[in-house]
């Protein structure tokens, strides 16, 4: 499934949308969790938060570096209990541009669509 760019819905739910449109999340990707019990798969939001960035710079191409944090925001999303336990363990994390509306893309955009802030 891709994801792409995306919006909330009402409910909190992800819903796609073109990434000309305003909206506020993009897919930047996954990184693989460890083999835990789905009950303690989100609970470490801190170490969770802590991979997101570094694959939103990867994606758009800025540097992995102090001021990272100063440039994007980060959301993600754990597998549901039923993929968990098929062992899908990706979590997959969205950039997040602090809640502005963004109408590009951010992929390979370098620093001009990741300004500090």
């Amino acid at each position: 499934m891709a994801f792409g760019c995306l919006n909330e819905d009402r409910y909190g739910a992800f819903e796609q949308t073109g990434c000309a449109r305003p909206r506020t999340f993009e897919y930047v990707g996954s990184w693989t969790a460890p083999d835990t019990p789905y009950v303690d798969a989100g609970r470490d939001e801190d170490g969770v938060h802590a991979k997101c960035p570094v694959l939103v710079a990867r994606y758009a191409k800025v540097p992995v570096d102090g001021v990272l944090r100063y440039r994007t925001g980060t959301s993600y999303q754990v597998p549901a209990a039923e993929a968990w336990a098929r062992g899908d363990r990706g979590i997959r994390c969205f950039y997040w541009p602090g809640g502005l509306k963004v109408t590009r893309s951010i992929k390979d955009s370098g620093t001009k669509a990741l300004p500090v802030r």
